[in-house]
């Protein structure tokens, strides 16, 4: 039987170096998916790492900078008057010098100046190298008077509910003068007491019997500071966590019960102050350290937060130096004021400058 030229000259399968041409061709194609796809994921993270820090910034220097511009603040009472403290177990307060206090927490542990009073009651200290600021101010939340005192140690009636216990901290002030005290015992409510009980205050008496004439109002006192921790946690590549901290003196309770823990990944905390030089009429952005620097002339501040992504995004390290304010910063090996590792993780300096409103001339 004869087989028809047609089916003789028909292909019937690949030889050996057809196929090994497939597998190689096959094999350049998934290669450079993978290259692409590898790209795409590095920079996602990339990206992704560069917008959450992004965030975290913002979020550090709205939250700073809403407590700077703040400081000293007491209602409508100018910045030449005083409150008379009557209240406790704080630092010293006078809102002329103390609104704004400057501190460094230098490598060796050491507080330059010495350090708060009562901070060892806080329980955490900042990262050595750091800096630490300090704000004594009125409250946001202001409560008017409903009806006038009937003494200076009369009880203060507010027109509304100011959410305060026992034992916090609490401004009273017109646009004459201010006082600072505890709520004691029996506030509630409405109804604000002073007294001398259970040691809230060492005076019941108030510097004057305000009025709701006045445009008396009632506010929480912040004491509060911000400083960059050990969090004593670590990185998936054992890198430690460095926080953003806010202290404040707490409603109740002890005081590390004010301790609260704002951002993850803020690795440095630095602050110069401008001063006011009332007796020479100059003007310098200094750090907490300068020997000459008096809180009391604190007019500005620049603030200052180096941020670090947690994992690392980098396809190598960072080639070069960076400054955050006067300080310059670089990889381990560098000369530099602050040297940090190698680790390819991305870090972004951000800095501010903030006008204090309540030291404006």
């Amino acid at each position: 039987m004869n087989v028809p030229a047609a089916t003789a000259g028909r292909q019937r399968g690949l030889t050996l170096v057809e196929i090994m041409v497939a597998l190689v061709i096959g094999l350049m194609l998934v290669a450079g998916t993978l290259q692409v796809f590898s790209a795409n994921q590095q920079t996602y993270r990339l990206t992704d790492a560069a917008g959450r820090l992004q965030e975290d910034a913002r979020f550090v220097m709205e939250t700073l900078i809403n407590d700077v511009r703040a400081a000293g603040f007491q209602g409508c009472v100018t910045g030449s008057k005083v409150p008379n403290v009557v209240a406790g177990d704080v630092p010293p307060i006078d809102l002329i010098d103390t609104a704004i206090q400057p501190y460094h927490y230098d490598s060796g542990g050491n507080w330059q100046p010495a350090a708060p009073d009562d901070w060892a009651r806080v329980g955490r200290n900042p990262l050595p190298g750091t800096d630490v600021i300090l704000i004594q101010r009125g409250g946001d939340d202001l409560v008017p008077l409903a009806t006038d005192m009937a003494g200076t140690s009369a009880d203060i009636v507010l027109s509304a509910d100011p959410d305060m216990d026992v034992g916090e901290l609490v401004m009273i002030a017109d646009c004459d003068r201010a006082n600072i005290f505890r709520a004691s015992t029996g506030s509630s409510g409405t109804t604000l007491k002073h007294a001398t009980d259970s040691g809230q205050n060492t005076s019941a008496a108030l510097s004057k019997a305000y009025d709701t004439a006045s445009s008396t109002e009632v506010m929480r006192f912040l004491h509060r500071a911000y400083f960059v921790s050990d969090t004593g946690r670590t990185t998936e590549a054992g890198a430690p966590v460095i926080s953003l901290y806010q202290f404040t003196v707490p409603r109740t309770g002890t005081w590390s019960d004010g301790v609260e823990e704002l951002v993850e990944g803020v690795e440095h905390l630095r602050v110069l102050y401008g001063q006011q030089i009332s007796n020479a009429g100059d003007f310098r952005y200094v750090p907490a350290t300068d020997g000459a620097l008096d809180p009391g002339e604190i007019v500005s501040v620049q603030l200052g937060a180096l941020l670090v992504s947690p994992d690392r995004v980098l396809d190598a390290d960072l080639p070069a130096a960076f400054s955050l304010l006067d300080l310059v910063f670089a990889p381990n090996g560098e000369t530099a004021d602050i040297n940090f590792a190698d680790d390819r993780r991305l870090r972004r300096p951000v800095t501010t400058t903030v006008a204090i409103r309540n030291r404006r001339e």
